[in-house]
């Protein structure tokens, strides 16, 4: 049984990166998955043995291997296994390196008044986030809404509504050369 028609299987919608990678965001959102769970998924998916240090690390390599593969069949590239499990584990060393308390379930960025009203300060995801978009922009000035959508949530870790908050902001900052941190 193919990589894909396994994910199918499993129930992520497999006919865009952008669907996949939103589906994927879902099934992770959960609280009650640990290291074992995601290691054994990519085994069971991917027939290739992982070992991550923390659930977060098993995750993100989950989250990677599932979006990159449909990438990959998107491109109409040859599915190899371990291309696929190289490429996850660089994607995930990089998502580490730009947030690298994300490893420990720690975000320094975010301060809060309150409980219910937690603020993000100007720090690195934002900034990620506009390097991320103006990067898109620059490599495909024609580029879906919903595929730069999906790249925040995949890249940077983010929900649905915070990646697509994010991406009108820094959208609306970038051409008007203004900055909206005091806007948002």
């Amino acid at each position: 049984m193919s990589i894909i028609s396994k994910l199918t299987e499993r129930g992520y919608d497999v006919t865009s990166y952008p669907k996949t990678a939103e589906k994927v965001n879902q099934f992770t959102n959960r609280t009650d998955l640990n290291r074992a769970f995601y290691e054994q998924n990519i085994h069971d998916i991917f027939g290739v043995d992982i070992q991550t240090k923390s659930v977060k690390e098993a995750e993100v390599m989950f989250r990677y291997m599932v979006s990159e593969s449909v990438r990959f069949c998107e491109r109409s590239r040859t599915l190899s296994v371990d291309v696929l499990r190289d490429v996850a584990t660089e994607k995930t060393k990089q998502f580490f390196a730009r947030f690298p308390d994300a490893m420990y379930g720690i975000d320094r960025n975010i301060t809060s008044n309150s409980a219910e009203n937690p603020t993000t300060d100007s720090g690195s995801k934002r900034d990620a986030a506009k390097e991320l978009i103006v990067t898109m922009l620059m490599n495909n000035p024609t580029i879906k809404t919903a595929d730069a959508i999906s790249a925040l949530m995949v890249q940077l870790d983010m929900s649905k509504a915070g990646a697509r908050t994010y991406f009108y902001s820094l959208k609306k900052t970038i051409f008007s050369g203004g900055d909206s941190s005091d806007g948002e």
